[in-house]
């Protein structure tokens, strides 16, 4: 699919937010994960971009977002850019790896504006219980903090173990799901990734123009590549 928009010159700008079949399918995509009160929906370079994009919009000078500890190490290069202060909380080795639940309470002060889980994890490669996600959904939403779901890996789960969207545990939760071709699909340097923004829009509202500006200013990502993204989720 890639090839033949080659081949019909799709080598123009494209979209800033993504072509109109990618982003639909990424939404059919969301939905069979059971996500709803979808709001917005981007195309970019790699996950990596969509998630640089949503901390840059979020995050001030002095602020703060929860970062698991062990994790992706984009998360703490983008934060220390952006002047955050590191907030680490941490995965239990003795639980699975687990996100520590009452070690991110004990980390939220009035400068927090997000929880980041990487689900299934990188790199320990755990999944995250039902449970410890319903508990993650609370603490955000009682706290008025967005969640960052990362989920690049969500395909790739192995002896009958299953996935589960945390965006889909709670429809008013202020969620960006992070997802792309590179892991599931195996093809990392094709760098196109996206993100899903849903929950309560009027908490979302201001947020999404902020991506949005940035997305426009970044021009588009790679336009015939994301003629792959229908052909692959679907």
């Amino acid at each position: 699919a890639t090839y033949k928009a080659m081949l019909e010159n799709k080598n123009g700008y494209s979209p800033s937010s993504g072509i109109q079949s990618a982003r639909e399918a990424i939404e059919r995509e969301a939905e069979r994960k059971g996500i709803t009160n979808i709001h917005d929906i981007f195309v970019t370079t790699g996950a990596s971009e969509a998630i640089e994009l949503a901390l840059t919009a979020l995050v001030n000078d002095g602020e703060n977002v929860l970062t698991p500890t062990p994790g992706y190490p984009l998360y703490t290069a983008v934060a220390s850019k952006l002047r955050a202060i590191e907030n680490p909380y941490y995965l239990d080795e003795e639980n699975g790896w687990q996100p520590d639940v009452e070690d991110i309470k004990r980390k939220i002060n009035d400068k927090t504006k997000a929880i980041i889980i990487i689900n299934p994890n990188n790199p320990t490669g755990s999944n995250c219980s039902l449970e410890t996600m319903k508990k993650l959904v609370e603490i955000a939403v009682e706290n008025n903090l967005v969640i960052f779901a990362d989920e690049i890996y969500d395909k790739l789960l192995f002896d009958g173990k299953k996935h589960t969207s945390i965006a889909s545990i709670n429809p008013d939760a202020p969620v960006i799901t992070f997802g792309g071709l590179s892991k599931n699909y195996m093809v990392p340097g094709f760098r196109i990734g996206w993100g899903v923004v849903s929950g309560q829009i009027e908490m979302l509202k201001d947020y999404i123009e902020a991506i949005n500006k940035m997305l426009r200013a970044r021009l588009s990502a790679n336009h015939p590549e994301q003629y792959g993204i229908k052909p692959s989720l679907e």
